[in-house]
């Protein structure tokens, strides 16, 4: 497990390069811690990446604070299987919706977002356990990275 790189932040001008540069990461080459304060949630290179480039690092510790909520640790199929969480943005308001879920349609928690410069309309992060020699806790993916 290592902290963050110091490598140079992109920048995109559309919500589809964004989309696309993301979707581009299969699997991962190694897991990141994503904060002292949360030592039990991990990201993959992707989801490192979105993080650098969304500036989005609130919202995984969000994901990360939430998995202590106790609709997800009551929930047999979210603590020890997956989760499927997506962020709405109303990109007018920049307000959004922070949903995870168990499958389509089968949503199991919903928290509002007051204000959110997340310049997606949608996006998509997976969550599930992971342990390794050196961590066990969630690791948070990107779906192209399953």
């Amino acid at each position: 497990m290592i902290n963050h790189s110091s490598r140079t932040k992109q920048t995109f001008s559309t919500v589809s390069e964004i989309e696309s540069h993301l979707s581009r990461f299969r699997g991962t080459t190694e897991y990141h811690r994503l904060s002292n304060v949360l030592p039990n949630i991990a990201l993959t290179d992707g989801t490192l990446e979105a993080l650098k480039i969304l500036s989005c690092g609130w919202l995984f510790v969000q994901i990360g604070i939430l998995q202590k909520h106790h609709k997800i640790i009551a929930d047999r199929e979210l603590s020890e299987r997956i989760q499927f969480w997506r962020l709405e943005t109303d990109l007018e308001t920049n307000r959004a919706t922070l949903c995870c879920d168990r499958d389509k349609d089968d949503t199991a928690l919903a928290t509002k977002i007051p204000y959110t410069d997340m310049p997606l309309p949608l996006f998509r992060v997976w969550v599930q356990p992971l342990c390794l020699e050196n961590f066990k806790g969630h690791v948070i993916h990107l779906p192209s990275e399953y």
